[in-house]
């Protein structure tokens, strides 16, 4: 898929992760974009990323842990993600 179409769905994803009422369909969504090998690397991290923000809107700190590693091991330098790890006491 070309890059500048995932960006631009992943904006999207992101306006439905960010409010609770449509926090799941936003991780759905998001998840079918990690799921894509084809998309780049950054953008499928921050699709990661985008499930585990909205797992943690639900109060769902031990999967949006997990998210958020998924996102690490795609990028493991990014400073956003290592920080979500610190705050919500994620384990290594």
């Amino acid at each position: 898929p070309d890059s500048a179409g995932v960006s631009r769905r992943l904006d999207d994803v992101m306006e439905l992760v960010l409010d609770p009422q449509t926090a799941a369909n936003g991780r759905t969504q998001a998840t079918a974009i990690y799921d894509d090998a084809r998309a780049p690397v950054t953008l499928r991290a921050q699709a990661a990323f985008m499930v585990a923000q909205a797992f943690f809107i639900e109060s769902r700190t031990e999967q949006a842990c997990q998210w958020n590693e998924n996102a690490l091991r795609l990028k493991p330098s990014n400073g956003v993600y290592l920080k979500f790890k610190r705050d919500q006491s994620c384990g290594s």
